[in-house]
């Protein structure tokens, strides 16, 4: 299961009332105005998510214009939005706003941000309307706006990479001459963590960092990737694995997740809604079974606090025997602590506290397992 794979529906219309840096005391809104034509609307919707998940509906004002006030705290800190509309006849259709009437070959325009420093008014004419075989709600508009543009190019970029079509070197070459231009892009820095990997050499994503200016340095956003930055660099100069205080499931106590006590241990982690992870038990089951005596096995949940729940009944239904910890108060996640961007993941970690990456699904990675504790 990829992490944050950018399949949200974002739509963002705002005009900015002054430049301020992000302070969550300066509860500033903006306000974004949505110009619908041809198609009349009951209500409007806002679901951002950010740190948090908040809806918030637009007020319509004459001429089916949608005007919603976004705080401060809001407008920096959300990632994802979608946008719904509500018909008496038909219900809830997410809406997706796309440039134009023409279709191009990456659809981008699902990421959506607008500049502060001038109003913004976007006007749209449906170009899809819902019906009983399609649930959503598509939108055609023209904008040139500064961000737009710039969530749009980076948007495109990620997806000429993901598709192979250019290397993730030219795609961070041309991310460097977009913040060169405009250093001051809220958009730029947003998308940024779409293209971490451990294949790009840290020193590159301290230039990058480097080049923004500190008001986008402040924001969320900006904090984010500072953190990925510690993180990368602990990692890489780490030669023992790093262990930190987790909740454990059972007993919600605060602990190490492992103690350096000369025994080799499996870390497995895993997630709530990853199937292949679960798909995997029977095999975690079978090495617990065969060398639980030698091998101190535990599962590190990277789920939400919200999803805690959810992820004790999993423990209940496959009757886990091994001890499972929470890690949601892990600033900028516990993959991220080890470089890691999918579950299920494992580490193999030895008497001497150090550690390497292992797929027990894989028949040699599992031969390897059993050779090294039945040796030990």
């Amino acid at each position: 299961m990829k992490k944050n794979d950018l399949t949200y529906i974002f739509i963002a219309i705002l005009c900015c009332l002054s430049n301020q840096c992000y302070s969550k005391d300066k509860m500033k809104e903006r306000v974004w105005i949505l110009d619908i034509k041809e198609i009349t609307l009951d209500s409007l919707k806002a679901n951002f998510r950010g740190s948090t998940i908040q809806d918030l509906y637009f007020e319509n004002h004459s001429d089916n214009k949608w005007i919603l006030n976004i705080p401060n705290s809001i407008y920096y800190d959300y990632q994802y939005l979608d946008i719904s509309a509500y018909r008496q006849d038909k219900g809830w259709n997410e809406v997706i706003l796309i440039d134009t009437s023409k279709f191009v070959k990456y659809n981008v325009t699902n990421i959506l941000y607008f500049s502060e420093d001038h109003d913004v008014i976007i006007t749209a004419k449906p170009l899809h309307i819902p019906d009983d075989n399609n649930n959503a709600l598509v939108l055609a508009t023209t904008c040139s706006d500064k961000e737009y543009v710039n969530g749009k190019n980076m948007s495109t970029l990620l997806s000429e990479m993901r598709y192979n079509e250019i290397s993730q070197q030219e795609a961070l070459d041309t991310i460097i001459e977009y913040i060169k231009s405009d250093p001051n892009s809220l958009a730029i820095m947003k998308i940024i963590d779409g293209f971490f990997s451990e294949n790009i050499k840290l020193e590159t994503y301290k230039q990058i960092y480097s080049m923004f200016s500190d008001k986008v340095k402040n924001t969320p956003a900006g904090n984010s990737f500072k953190v990925y930055l510690e993180d990368r660099e602990t990692y890489e100069l780490s030669t023992k694995i790093s262990v930190f205080n987790l909740l454990r499931c059972d007993n919600l106590q605060v602990e190490p997740f492992i103690k350096d006590d000369g025994k080799y241990k499996l870390i497995i982690f895993s997630s709530v809604g990853c199937r292949p992870c679960h798909e995997a038990i029977p095999i975690y089951k079978q090495i617990y079974n065969d060398l639980s005596d030698k091998l101190d096995m535990l599962y590190i949940s990277i789920d939400t606090k919200d999803q805690a729940e959810a992820w004790n009944k999993i423990l209940e239904r496959y009757e886990i025997p091994w001890r499972s910890y929470f890690s949601y108060d892990i600033k900028g996640g516990i993959l991220q602590k080890y470089m890691l961007n999918a579950v299920p993941s494992c580490f193999l970690v030895n008497p001497d506290m150090m550690f390497e990456k292992i797929d027990i699904r894989k028949e040699n990675d599992k031969i390897k397992l059993y050779k090294l504790i039945n040796e030990k």
